[in-house]
């Protein structure tokens, strides 16, 4: 048998039921907000919509066209050509290769004595004086007569008195004594008169010569211009038309020959499409100076073309292989392509302000 019922206490009843009551509205408050949490899952967030229409753009005028570029530089190329017979200091230079000498020039000075240019083979390697003879003293009677100094009849190769006359009319010219004797160091023989010439890259003001040095060298009559490009670069050169920007304006040009320069790399030498030389009449203006004769060349890859264009990708192209643009309404536009480069296409068959659709946005 149970035993008689205690009674609670009265403060104990009612602690229950507030908890009952806590606990049945925290039940509501849950359903409450998971009904509102599944609603906010199940439906899509809100988001304003603007009708942006087809995407379009406007047809414009440019120019499209694609180079590689090339640094040409330019070089006037010497050629060692005569030796000196002097010994001494040379104090003065007459000659910087800009202006083309001639027999009896003065090219420059050993110990303030005019030293000057003759044209032949033999070179100075003796003093020559009247009754002596051979091909050095031809050399000497011919020089005479290119500057004037003898005109009348002297036995050739044969230093008469009529030579040692004019030698001594030569002499007082140059501000020498006049004793008619011609030192071996006075002439320097060159294979080529007229020619535009340069001192020796070891001889200069200040420098000691001695005999048999080289001392002059030939300048080339027009410089070489050319392209250093690695051999993996040579058929990517040649693969298209040069345009060489020189100081007289731009010139078409063609590599006219390759050679391997002392760093393994190819030297591509240019020339006009007809051979001749590059630079034409304005050579001259091809600074002497290496550094100062550098301009910039182009290969085109893609001819430039001037007209409406719009960008590649409003560009597409049939199962027959024609190319077109769309219209904003829908509308296929032949276009005929007439070049593309930096995502342009210039194009014949839509008009500047035209508007056409990008690919991808048809509807």
């Amino acid at each position: 048998m149970r035993g008689p019922r205690r009674d609670r206490p009265r403060d104990a009843r009612e602690s229950v039921h507030a908890r009952r009551v806590l606990w049945g509205l925290a039940l509501v408050g849950a359903a409450g907000v998971g009904f509102v949490c599944a609603r906010a899952t199940l439906q899509p967030p809100a988001v304003d919509v603007v009708a942006s229409g087809d995407l379009t753009v406007t047809v414009v005028e440019a120019t499209v066209g694609r180079s590689v570029p090339y640094v040409v530089r330019g070089e006037w190329t010497q050629t060692p050509a005569g030796a000196g017979a002097s010994e001494g200091v040379v104090t003065t230079q007459h000659v910087d290769g800009a202006e083309a000498v001639i027999p009896g020039s003065v090219v420059y000075t050993v110990d303030l004595r005019p030293v000057v240019v003759g044209l032949g083979e033999v070179p100075s390697f003796r003093d020559l004086s009247q009754s002596m003879q051979g091909r050095d003293v031809s050399q000497v009677q011919a020089l005479l007569r290119e500057t004037g100094h003898l005109t009348a009849a002297a036995g050739d190769g044969i230093f008469d008195e009529v030579t040692a006359s004019a030698v001594r009319e030569w002499q007082r010219s140059l501000g020498v004594e006049a004793d008619g004797i011609v030192r071996a160091g006075d002439v320097v023989y060159l294979p080529s008169l007229p020619a535009r010439i340069v001192l020796d890259d070891e001889v200069g003001v200040g420098s000691r010569v001695s005999v048999g040095q080289p001392v002059l060298d030939i300048v080339s009559d027009v410089p070489e211009l050319s392209i250093t490009v690695s051999l993996d670069e040579v058929e990517q050169v040649t693969s298209g038309p040069l345009t060489v920007a020189l100081d007289s304006g731009p010139v078409e040009a063609v590599v006219a020959s390759t050679r391997t320069n002392e760093s393994g790399d190819a030297l591509l030498v240019l020339a006009a499409p007809d051979g001749s030389a590059l630079c034409g009449d304005r050579c001259a203006d091809v600074p002497r100076d290496p550094a100062a004769a550098t301009y910039r060349a182009e290969r085109v890859v893609v001819p430039e073309a001037t007209g409406s264009a719009v960008p590649t990708s409003a560009v597409r192209t049939s199962g027959d292989g024609t190319t077109f643009v769309t219209t904003p309404a829908g509308e296929r536009r032949a276009v005929e392509v007439r070049a593309q480069g930096d995502g342009l296409t210039v194009v014949e068959g839509v008009d500047v302000g035209d508007e056409v659709r990008l690919i991808g946005s048809e509807p």
